[in-house]
Formats: structure tokens, C-alpha cells, sequence
């Protein structure tokens, strides 16, 4: 289940973002939240998180949220970016074309996917630091195989290292 279903969420991230049909891209958020939240969360703290939402009537929950949002957002984007533009039908492969608006050029289009996957992977280590921080309120996350993963191959001190 997306954990992004509104315009809203997505300007949170993206302020300059204008895409109205959110509906059409929630699979790809469904992707990125599989892809990409599942192996930090875990499945138990993600499924609680789900049931929270969308109210997010508990802060913990609330809190999760906003930081997993940067990263369903950006690289939910970035992943979507290329089709947003194009058309496809049993005549091919089409390019949208307005005359009010002119599609950006490809160094534009590199810049923002660099961007964006930049943003994405900033995003991630913004979430385990922040679950890191608060493992005492996460206590789902602190005791699942997703932390212990996470948590392998640290040197927490220069003994360990020798």
C-alpha cells in the first residue's frame, strides 16, 4: 500500500511538482516502498506504519512518515520521471507536446535524475539515522533482523577494527 496518495505529499518533497493524477503513479510507489523502505523498515515496522496511515493520528507514526516520504518521493520520481512525458499506444512511442510549454532539454533531464536519486539516497540515510536515534521508540525496528542487517558491518570502536 503507496504511503503517498495525495499532490500534496509529493510538493512536501517537491514544492515545484505539478502532477494531478497521483493515482496513475502509485504503483511506482508501491515499487519504491517495496524496493526501497521494506529492506530498512522491516515488515512488521512498515505494516504498522501502513495501518497508521493515512490519518497518522499517533506522532510515532507521524514522525516515521516524514521521513520515509523523501524517499518514496524522490526516487518514486525519478523512477517515474521518463513516462511522464510519453505516450504510448499501438501507433508507438509519442512525446507530449504543448504549445505553451516546451519540454527540457536533456542535460535538464540528466541534472534533475541526478538530483533526484541524490535526494533519494540522502533520504535513506536520513531514515536510518533518525530510526537509529530513536530505536528506543521503534522498538519494532530495534528487535528485527532489518536492524541487525543494519548494524553488521559497524565499527564502533578501533578493538573491533584490529
Amino acid at each position: 500500500m503507496a504511503l503517498v496518495t495525495n499532490i500534496q505529499e509529493i510538493q512536501s518533497v517537491l514544492p515545484f511538482a505539478t502532477y494531478s493524477d497521483v493515482n496513475a503513479i502509485k504503483p511506482v510507489f508501491d515499487t519504491v516502498e517495496a524496493e526501497y523502505v521494506l529492506p530498512v523498515l522491516g515488515s512488521a515496522t512498515l505494516a504498522l506504519l501502513q495501518a497508521d496511515y493515512p490519518v497518522l493520528g499517533t506522532p510515532k507514526w507521524a514522525a516515521l512518515h516524514a521521513k520515509v516520504l523523501p524517499v518514496l518521493v524522490n526516487i518514486g520520481m525519478l523512477q517515474v520521471l521518463p513516462q511522464l512525458n510519453t505516450k504510448m499506444s499501438s501507433g508507438g512511442m509519442k512525446k507530449s507536446i504543448s504549445q505553451d510549454e516546451e519540454s527540457i532539454k536533456m542535460w535538464e533531464f540528466n541534472k534533475l535524475c541526478a538530483t533526484l536519486s541524490d535526494a533519494g539516497n540522502r533520504a535513506i540515510d536520513a531514515l536510518y539515522a533518525f530510526l537509529e536515534a530513536n530505536k528506543a521508540t521503534y522498538t519494532e525496528w530495534a528487535a528485527s533482523d532489518n536492524f541487525s542487517e543494519f548494524k553488521k558491518y559497524f565499527i564502533n570502536t578501533t578493538d573491533e577494527f584490529h
